[in-house]
């Protein structure tokens, strides 16, 4: 469930990430859990992450990285929106860590211009002499 004081945060959270406002970041950097995803603010931070059993959890950390507060929901929480809330801003953060919309952009000019999609381009072989051109001493 999420709090009443959260959840007006969580659906401007939400507006922004559709507008493409958000920074949103792997917590995967933090040394957590590959899925994860985290927004910095200055003095604290917001993670969310999705436990792939229909559950999505939230925390907000505090300037020391303690979690200040926890919350939560669940598919299963049928007439409950917090659900709907939570997977569609994980969605977007998911999308924005992962560079979706730099892949479908790719996917879509091959789509558009290539005479065969799916063939990658080639790169010409390297000479020795080009390879050691590149040694740093």
């Amino acid at each position: 469930m999420i709090p009443d004081d959260v959840r007006p945060i969580l659906v401007q959270l939400l507006e922004r990430s559709r507008k493409r406002e958000v920074e949103w970041s792997s917590t995967s950097v933090m040394s957590r859990r590959h899925g994860d995803y985290v927004v910095l603010f200055a003095n604290s931070s917001l993670v969310i992450k999705d436990d792939d059993d229909g559950r999505i959890e939230g925390r907000i950390l505090n300037s020391r990285g303690d979690i200040a507060l926890t919350f939560y929901a669940s598919y299963r929480d049928a007439d409950d929106h917090d659900y709907d809330l939570l997977f569609e801003l994980v969605d977007l953060a998911r999308r924005k860590v992962l560079g979706a919309d730099e892949s479908l952009a790719e996917i879509r000019r091959a789509i558009e211009t290539q005479v065969r999609v799916g063939e990658i381009p080639q790169e010409k072989p390297r000479t020795v002499v080009e390879d050691d051109d590149e040694v740093p001493f």
